[in-house]
C-alpha cells in the first residue's frame, strides 16, 4: 500500500514538473444545484432543499504548484423547506489542490468552508462544499467543468436547527490567471 502511494505521488509530481502554473487566479462559474433533503429538528421532519442556479466566484493564491488558499463568494435562490424560494449567499475560504492531468488539462480539488446566510429569516449555517474541477488550458480562455456538492452540517434559525447532507451541483466557468503563465 505504501509503495503504491509513493509511486502515485512520484508520477503526479513528475507530470507537473516543467509546467509553468499561475501563482494566482480568479474563477467564475454558473451552475445548477439539484434538489436534496433538509432535516428540520423541530418539528422533526424532512423537507426539500435546492433546485436552483448557483453562481460562484473564488480567488486563489498558490504557495506551491500544487496547493493554494483563497476566498470565495456564492449566491443562489434555492427552495428551502417551509420558507419557499429564499436568497442564499456564502462567503468563506477555499483550499485548492491541483495537478496536471495531461498537456492541456488540470484537475483541481477545491474544499470550500464558510458562512451561509439565508433571506426571509430562514437562518444561517456552516457551509462545507467539495468539488472536482476539470480545467482546459487554452491559450487565453481556460474553461472548466466543476462537479461537486454543497452540504450544511449545522445551521438554522431562532426557532429550529436545519441541516442537509451533500446536495449535488454541476457548474461551468472560466478561470483568469492573474500572474505568471
Amino acid at each position: 500500500m505504501k509503495k503504491s502511494f509513493v509511486a502515485w505521488l512520484l508520477v503526479v509530481s513528475l507530470s507537473a514538473m516543467g509546467q509553468e502554473l499561475p501563482k494566482s487566479e480568479l474563477s467564475v462559474s454558473l451552475g445548477y444545484l439539484t434538489e436534496g433533503e433538509v432535516y428540520v429538528w423541530i418539528p422533526n421532519v424532512y423537507g426539500s432543499y435546492g433546485e436552483t442556479v448557483l453562481l460562484r466566484a473564488d480567488y486563489t493564491g498558490y504557495f506551491s504548484d500544487y496547493f493554494g488558499v483563497g476566498g470565495y463568494v456564492s449566491y443562489a435562490n434555492p427552495y428551502y423547506w417551509a420558507f419557499g424560494n429564499v436568497s442564499m449567499y456564502e462567503v468563506g475560504f477555499v483550499l485548492k489542490g491541483r495537478f496536471k492531468a495531461g498537456e492541456k488539462m488540470l484537475i483541481k480539488v477545491p474544499v470550500y468552508v464558510g458562512y451561509r446566510g439565508y433571506g426571509n429569516e430562514a437562518g444561517q449555517a456552516l457551509a462545507v462544499n467539495l468539488s472536482g474541477v476539470f480545467e482546459y488550458q487554452g491559450e487565453k480562455v481556460k474553461p472548466f467543468l466543476d462537479i461537486g456538492f454543497l452540504s450544511q452540517p449545522t445551521g438554522g434559525n431562532d426557532a429550529t436547527s436545519m441541516t442537509f447532507s451533500p446536495t449535488f451541483q454541476v457548474s461551468v466557468g472560466v478561470t483568469l490567471h492573474l500572474t505568471g503563465q
